[in-house]
Parts: C-alpha cells; sequence; structure tokens
C-alpha cells in the first residue's frame, strides 16, 4: 500500500476513534447501569484510545509520509507541540458524540411519552 493511501486510512481511523467508539462503547457497556455513568467513562476510554492510536499510529505514519516527501524536518507536526492538543482536548469529540446520542435518546423518550398521553 502507497503511504499517501495509507496516511488517509489513519486519518480516517482517527475520526473513527474520535467519534465512532464512543458510540460503540455506549452500545456495548452495560455497566454502569445508568447511562448518565456509562457516557462518562466511555468518553474517558475513548479519549485513551485516541491518545494511544495518535502516538502510536498516526504520527508514526505521518513521519514516515514526510520523511518520503524529503521534508526537511519530517517530525514537523507530529511532535510533542501537536500532542498537547490531543491530549488536553482529546476528550471533546467523544464527549461531543455522547452528548448527541444523550439528545437523540431524550428526545425519542418525550416524543413516546407524548403519543402514549394523548393515545390515553
Amino acid at each position: 500500500m502507497k503511504i499517501e493511501s495509507l496516511l488517509q486510512v489513519v486519518q480516517f481511523g482517527w475520526w473513527a476513534v474520535a467519534l465512532g467508539l464512543p458510540l460503540l462503547l455506549l452500545a456495548v457497556l452495560r455497566r454502569p447501569r445508568k447511562w448518565r455513568w456509562r457516557s462518562p467513562l466511555a468518553v474517558l476510554m475513548s479519549w485513551v484510545a485516541l491518545l494511544f492510536y495518535t502516538s502510536e499510529v498516526y504520527f508514526p505514519i505521518g513521519i514516515k509520509h514526510a520523511m518520503q516527501q524529503g521534508a526537511d524536518n519530517p517530525y514537523h507536526g507530529f511532535d510533542n507541540n501537536n500532542f498537547v492538543p490531543i491530549f488536553v482536548l482529546g476528550w471533546l469529540l467523544p464527549a461531543a458524540a455522547c452528548a448527541i446520542v444523550a439528545l437523540s435518546r431524550w428526545a425519542l423518550q418525550n416524543h413516546r411519552d407524548g403519543k402514549r398521553e394523548a393515545a390515553a
């Protein structure tokens, strides 16, 4: 596989870990039973997975791509200065995904409750 296409796959994987993993964890995790406790747990686990994916998969592939392109400094864009924002704000995308699911659940539950009251 060419390094350009591998980099695109890895970039897509980064978004999948950031947005898809929290949704998968919300669906798979059954403990804690309360959804309001399960959601922060899914965000925390997704944040840790995103940190690991960024440091162990995304950055090395990006460095190889930059080396192949002949960059003067292949580590530019893939060093600790670019890892800190992921470390500090990496929880934000998983939290946004969980918030969208929470709002959807809330809207569906209110919609169903409104139909039940109208039928009674």
